[in-house]
């Protein structure tokens, strides 16, 4: 049961990832021919034009690529993990006290 909702919670995100990043290489590569093109002409309007495509490049090269935020994703498992091991840590008190308790 578990697999198949953590499959069915990956597949459509893997897909939205892919496409996400095929876009961002895309853009990159079309800014990389664009400055390629602003460096041939070192005008003052090529040199305000390669400014500004530049930090565009960097900002495309910093978005995630990934539709979901991680830390999201690291609190779900974070809240499902602490019923088992809340429940495992009473076990261990438990026998803990029963081995102390009986000599």
């Amino acid at each position: 049961m578990v697999p198949a909702a953590i499959a069915f919670l990956l597949l459509p995100i893997w897909s939205a990832h892919n496409k996400i990043k095929q876009e961002k290489l895309s853009q990159i590569d079309y800014i990389n021919k664009a400055i390629a093109r602003a460096f041939k002409s070192l005008d003052e309007a090529a040199l305000t034009n390669l400014n500004a495509l530049l930090d565009q490049r960097h900002h495309i090269q910093h978005c995630r690529s990934w539709s979901m935020d991680t830390s999201i994703f690291s609190r779900v498992v974070l809240y499902v993990l602490t019923l088992p091991l809340a429940w495992i840590g009473a076990a261990l008190v438990e026998l803990a006290l029963g081995s102390f308790l009986m000599g």
